[in-house]
Order: C-alpha cells, then structure tokens, then sequence
C-alpha cells in the first residue's frame, strides 16, 4: 500500500471515488445486468435540471501531473496527500441507486459498486475507508449487504440516500437496518440522493423546483424532516447505540429544530410515550453533523454562534466533499470557526465516531495545503 510519507491529521468523512466506466462496472455485476450496463450504460433518472455538469470540479478535469479522476492516485495526490488526510470515507455515489424502483437491479448495483471499491481503491492506499451502498428499495437485501460486508476491517460505515425514499427514516420499514447497523457499530451515513434527479418524491416540502440552483438551497429541510422522524417515532429508544451522520446538510436549521421539538414535548408528549427524554438529547447522543457545505453568513461570528447552539466541538465532523464543486478545503473550516476547535472538528470527532485508532493523536498545527514536490 502507498501513502503520505508524513502522518496525516484531517479525517475526512465524505470523498465521492466516481462510478467506473461500463465495461469495467459490468464485470462486477450477475446477469442479467452485466450484459444489459454494458449494453446500455447504468439506468438514469435525472430530472432535467442542469446538475452543474456532474457536479464535479471544473478545475480537476483532464489529466494533472499523469492522472485523471478516475484513478485512485489523482485522489491520493490531489486530496490526501496535499492537505495532510490520516483517513478518507470513500462515500460513492447513492444516486446510482436511490430511487431506482427494481429492488433487485439496485442491490445488484449497490452490491457491484461496493465489491470494485474493495478491489479498486482500497488496496492503493491505507488512508482509504468505505462507507457500503445498500438498496433502500428492499431493507432485507440491505442487510444481507450489511451483513457480507460490514465486518471488513476497512469498512467503517453503512451508505443511506436521505433525499430519493418515500418513507420517512422514522418508520419501521427501516429497522432491521437499523438493528444490524448497531450490532456492528456502524455508523449510517445519510447523503443526498442527490435533489436533481426525478427519483425524489418532490425536490422540496412544497413541490418541485425550477432549478437544482433552488433544490440544493433547500436541501435541508430533508434533513430537519428526517431527523425528527427518527427521534419522535422512537428509532433511538429501540437502538440506544446506533449512530448517524448526516452528511451535506448544513448546520444551521438544527437550533431550531432542537428548540421546537423540546418546547412542543411539554404538551404533546402523550403521543410519543416511549420516549424517556428530550428530544435535543437524543441528538448529542446519537447524531453528528458534518461541515460541508458550511454556511457562510457575512458576519461570521453569526456561523461561530451557531456552532456554539448545536456544540460543534463534539457534534460536527470535517468532511471535504471531494471532487464536488463544493468542496471545502480544511482552511476554509478553520477561517470561519478559528483554531480553537480544529482539533476535534478536523480530526478527534470523527476517529472516535468511525471507530478508528485514535491511540496516537495527532496535533492540530494548521491547515494549509501542502505544496506537493511534482506539483
């Protein structure tokens, strides 16, 4: 295995390796769906919106310094390597699979996609992790999927697409999910599907949206939705372990949702009576947030303030989204909040959350880039 010559420090918990070409994507896959990606190419259902061209970084198209975005080393030079990552989560892509309606074309994808990750990427380099795809469409296949995979030493969470599904997180439909997860302490990773694609029941509460430009502003409010869901239908009282991320939603909608909840338990909590406590307690007990994107308000003490209502330094984790047209560098985090909380936010956090070795802790000595010797 490569890797950095350097310890790194930043744990990264949201890098997007690309879906394979056809060819290569078929030979992951039983028939009939081998024949039928490399026929056809994988299904799509994009929605019409102009989805900022893949939504990868214009910048990193082409080939630098010999390699393209599809190899893991361009990941390797351009991301680990030069802003010093001690561990990346290879999230993927749910979109490939969220909403597509044949519960068995998608376990067949989620399940090929995660066998060439292992193959592919996790070899190349030690810094590597994986959250695994499972097919929502069927929970039993995701924990068959769970279940083959989920005690890979390198696999360190279970992939859920938090924008594409009909049912609320809340229901029981997704339970035995839940209850394998916990089992093997895996943390669920909620991603977007993404907002821009016609598998969403609507791109937001009040409808569809014009542009994905309106889609993705509105984004979180899946996030406010699924969270009271799973806390106010009890998910937390019956899988007092389980632990989730919810991953490029923003920070800011939570204060109120956490306000609102607690003020309306005083008079309505005889329709949730399993619940022991507050519902903002079940939030620091069982659910971290990630930093991108981050809000950018023009007076940053606003962000810092935020950060302090929903206690950032114990609940928010770093992640890059890399190679999206968002990506948030490390120093664009720590120019909104300061030093002060970097070493939990870039790194602390999300060791112990991933379950990671967290014996030797780094030291937070900044976050520039590294300039890279072939660079």
């Amino acid at each position: 295995m490569s890797g950095s010559s350097q310890p790194g420090f930043i744990v990264d918990c949201d890098i997007h390796q690309p879906d394979p070409l056809n060819e290569e994507f078929a030979e992951y896959l039983p028939e009939p769906y081998k024949t039928e990606i490399a026929t056809f190419g994988p299904r799509k259902l994009f929605s019409g919106h102009r989805f900022e061209d893949g939504g990868m970084r214009w910048d990193l198209r082409g080939e630098i310094n010999g390699k393209v975005m599809d190899e893991p080393g361009f990941f390797i030079e351009n991301l680990l390597d030069r802003y010093d990552h001690r561990f990346g989560l290879l999230t993927g892509n749910v979109g490939t699979i969220s909403g597509i309606p044949d519960p068995d074309y998608a376990a067949a994808i989620a399940a090929g996609l995660n066998d060439r990750t292992m193959d592919v990427w996790l070899p190349v380099d030690d810094r590597f992790g994986m959250s695994i795809l499972v097919p929502l469409q069927d929970p039993q296949a995701a924990v068959r999927e769970i279940r083959r995979l989920g005690e890979h030493p390198r696999v360190k969470a279970v992939s859920m697409f938090a924008t594409a599904n009909r049912i609320p997180f809340g229901d029981r439909y997704y339970w035995p999910i839940y209850a394998e997860c916990e089992k093997l302490g895996l943390p669920i990773h909620m991603h977007p599907s993404t907002t821009a694609v016609i598998a969403n029941h609507a791109h937001t509460p009040a409808g569809e949206a014009a542009t994905y430009f309106e889609s993705h502003c509105t984004l979180p409010t899946y996030y406010m939705a699924q969270t009271a869901s799973m806390i106010l239908r009890g998910v937390f009282e019956q899988f007092p372990s389980l632990k989730i991320i919810l991953v490029e939603g923003g920070i800011s909608w939570l204060p109120h949702l956490l306000w609102r909840m607690d003020a309306e338990y005083k008079g309505l909590k005889h329709e949730v009576p399993f619940l022991k406590r507050l519902p903002s307690q079940y939030v620091k007990d069982n659910i971290r947030l990630t930093t991108q994107p981050i809000e950018d308000p023009a007076d940053v003490r606003h962000l810092q303030q935020i950060m302090e209502m929903v206690d950032a330094e114990n609940t928010v984790m770093y992640a890059s989204d890399f190679p999206h047209w968002d990506f948030d560098e490390p120093s664009h985090i720590e120019s909104k909040l300061g030093s002060g909380m970097m070493q939990k936010l870039l790194h602390d956090n999300a060791c112990e959350y991933l379950g990671l070795d967290c014996d030797s802790h780094p030291v937070f000595t900044g976050t520039e880039p590294r300039v890279l010797a072939d660079a």
